[in-house]
């Protein structure tokens, strides 16, 4: 994929622990394949993203999401705020996602926080059964 976006993707903070586990596994098939997409267009071309604690790219296929807004919004905004809060970022930074994703690796899930943030969450299960290196 070749990276001609000139504006930067808008990711929610947490989803650079769900995209690190993701298994193909997820709210429907629609969902699925949109992660997926995600997931690959964002580790192979790393382009800028802007981190945010709203409804991003790879929640517009999710059943959550009811014209823009998240129905689970009070228990994953949360999620969000403690990712910006441990990589010491505000809502709207932006950087190229490989750095992002690294800083979730080294100062959350190196550091075994994960389960802290999103230890609620219905996928929990997923992310206990990788090993994080």
């Amino acid at each position: 994929m070749e990276n001609y976006r000139k504006t930067p993707v808008n990711l929610r903070a947490h989803h650079g622990m769900c995209l690190r586990y993701f298994v193909g596994k997820g709210y429907s098939s629609q969902f699925v394949e949109n992660m997926a997409y995600y997931k690959k267009f964002l580790e192979e071309d790393s382009p800028e993203v802007r981190i945010i604690a709203s409804v991003d790219a790879i929640c517009m296929k999710c059943p959550n999401n009811a014209d823009g807004e998240c129905t689970s919004c009070g228990k994953v905004h949360t999620y969000d705020m403690e990712v910006l809060k441990e990589l010491d970022l505000n809502p709207g930074s932006a950087m190229p996602f490989l750095d992002f994703y690294e800083q979730v690796r080294e100062k959350i899930l190196l550091k075994g926080k994960r389960s802290r943030i999103c230890g609620s969450c219905q996928w929990d299960a997923y992310c206990r059964e990788e090993i994080e290196t």
